[in-house]
């Protein structure tokens, strides 16, 4: 149970949990499922928190982003007999990481989970484009080796950033 002031200061920075979804790119039509993991995290860090050792929101954040990365474990992590851990993201796609470098390893995960959900959306000509993006080509370089105006380019690049923006 919090006391008065703990509750006050949970309150008072109620806006840290759609922070930490946002950071941790959890993409915005799965909130909900950890908005409530976040919420608990906030009242711990609330009880915990001690204003000598620390700011209250780096404590709340550390907190609700352990919360949320455990929950994706539990949900996409596979132990293996010899002890080593993967993150499963769909059938035949195994990426592998030891045990020590786990936590900065599921945050790639997650970030390539949800590139390859996002992508999904893309048709192929699309996908072609944010590639050719990624290795630094220019607009006009992508419009001559795909055979399309500069123009359909800009357009392909706005109508993926904004299927980006709605789903996540």
């Amino acid at each position: 149970m919090l006391t008065r002031k703990q509750q006050q200061l949970a309150s008072e920075h109620h806006n840290l949990i759609y922070r930490c979804l946002h950071k941790m790119n959890i993409p915005y039509k799965n909130w909900d499922d950890y908005y409530g993991l976040c919420a608990e995290g906030l009242c711990i860090a609330a009880q915990k928190y001690n204003s000598s050792k620390s700011k209250f929101s780096t404590l709340a954040m550390d907190i609700m982003e352990k919360k949320v990365i455990d929950e994706i474990r539990k949900n996409h992590c596979v132990k293996r007999g010899n002890g080593n851990q993967y993150i499963e993201l769909d059938e035949g796609n195994v990426i592998y990481d030891s045990k020590d470098k786990f936590y900065e390893f599921e945050q790639n995960a997650i970030t390539r989970y949800q590139f390859s959900e996002f992508q999904k959306l893309l048709n192929d000509r699309e996908k072609k484009i944010l590639l050719l993006i990624y290795k630094g080509y220019s607009y006009g370089e992508i419009a001559g080796r795909l055979h399309i105006s500069k123009a359909a380019v800009g357009k392909s690049i706005k109508k993926v950033r904004r299927l980006y923006v709605l789903n996540y």
